[in-house]
């Protein structure tokens, strides 16, 4: 069954037990207009936030509606389509920077042109790549120095 014939069973028959909080908020095809529009089911936030089917995007969109749903921005902030730009772009959002400091599409130059920020400073330490110059340069940033030895022993 495609997923646009399930959609338009699911809206014939809304009083159905359809899965909302398992395979469709984790569907490789749901959309965010879907999800709006059946706005009092059971939705998992936690699956639809990690949800590369929604693009970003429309994450951010939705965040700034007069009705948003309630992303959960720990999920949002590990997406790998959350770059930089976007965080700068929408910086008064609750992004999660523990995450941020593990997404592979934040660089190390990211984090040293933008070092004022809640960065996890050991995990990016660990993670992204971070040198003795960034620990000189920033010594109060609470890197993690005994990673570092392991890096360079």
């Amino acid at each position: 069954m495609s997923f646009s014939t399930l959609t338009a069973a699911i809206d014939a028959n809304p009083d159905e037990n359809w899965d909302y909080e398992g395979s469709l908020s984790n569907s490789s095809n749901i959309t965010l207009a879907f999800v709006k529009s059946h706005p009092t089911k059971p939705w998992s936030m936690y699956s639809l936030s990690h949800n590369s089917a929604i693009p970003i995007a429309d994450i951010i969109t939705d965040m700034f509606d007069t009705t948003p749903l309630a992303w959960n921005m720990d999920k949002v902030s590990c997406r790998s389509d959350v770059t930089m730009q976007i965080v700068l772009d929408n910086i008064g959002l609750d992004w999660n920077f523990i995450n941020l400091s593990r997404n592979s599409a934040i660089s190390i130059d990211d984090v040293r042109n933008n070092i004022d920020l809640a960065w996890d400073f050991v995990i990016v330490t660990a993670n992204k790549g971070a040198t003795l110059d960034d620990l000189t340069n920033h010594p109060t940033k609470g890197w993690c120095y005994k990673q570092l030895c392991c890096k360079y022993n």
